[in-house]
């Protein structure tokens, strides 16, 4: 919509942030346990001109997101850390506030779907590639 308070969790090369800030994203906290990844996501944020959006921090967004409330929560990680994510997200998320989990493998869906299940948040799509799944979900 705009305007929003986005967390991107395990952050990457900054691509997902990068989509959310020039979407409309009024901030954009992105973190990742990996130093280097940190980096280039900085590189990528400056070539972008959103260093005034985008924050990119180094340390683990699972214990960092009751620091934040965003109204949105990108997770492009493995679908253990997706899972072990969700009942912080659910914390910080207002009624209504989104959560997009991808980097599934099919098998490993049941734990995260559970997840979402029993920390009420309704599945709004579903996308699937071979054997990946990627979850937009809505928090009731």
């Amino acid at each position: 919509q705009g305007g929003e308070v986005v967390v991107d969790a395990g952050c990457g090369s900054g691509i997902l942030s990068i989509a959310a800030a020039k979407l409309g994203a009024a901030k954009v906290q992105a973190m990742d346990i990996d130093d280097v990844a940190v980096r280039i996501a900085r590189e990528n944020i400056k070539l972008n001109g959103l260093e005034n959006i985008i924050e990119a921090e180094a340390g683990d967004i699972v214990e960092a997101l009751n620091n934040f409330a965003p109204q949105v929560v990108l997770a492009n990680i493995t679908a253990e850390v997706v899972a072990h994510l969700i009942p912080v997200a659910a914390r910080v998320l207002p009624p209504g506030g989104w959560f997009f989990g991808s980097g599934i493998v099919d098998s490993r869906w049941p734990l995260v779907r559970k997840q979402l299940d029993n920390h009420g948040f309704e599945i709004e799509q579903l996308l699937t590639d071979v054997d990946w799944i990627g979850v937009a979900a809505r928090k009731k």
